[in-house]
């Protein structure tokens, strides 16, 4: 069953800065098994679960070139958007 469908952003507040999961998940999406013809499509969650898999199988060596992606990833979002502070929404106002 699908979840919610999310609103379109109607604020210009800057994403977060990819961390090494969410790298990591995008790159190995592409590697997820096709699904057979008739099958209804994946849902997001069901992606993330096998990719968690894959991620915790991981070579120490792999998890820390994905760091090291990461680090960069923060370094060029600190430049394109200075001042940048991640502040997590309340429960309340969400």
């Amino acid at each position: 069953m699908p979840g919610p469908a999310r609103t379109p952003k109607t604020d210009d507040k800057p994403p977060r800065p990819r961390n090494a999961w969410i790298l990591y998940r995008s790159d190995k999406i592409k590697d997820l098994p096709a699904l057979e013809p008739g099958h209804p499509k994946r849902g997001q969650a069901d992606v993330s679960k096998a990719i968690s898999v894959m991620w915790n199988n991981e070579t120490t060596d792999v998890r820390a070139e994905y760091e090291r992606l990461a680090e960069r990833a923060k370094e060029e979002h600190a430049l394109k958007y200075p001042g940048y502070k991640y502040v997590p929404m309340k429960k309340a106002d969400k």
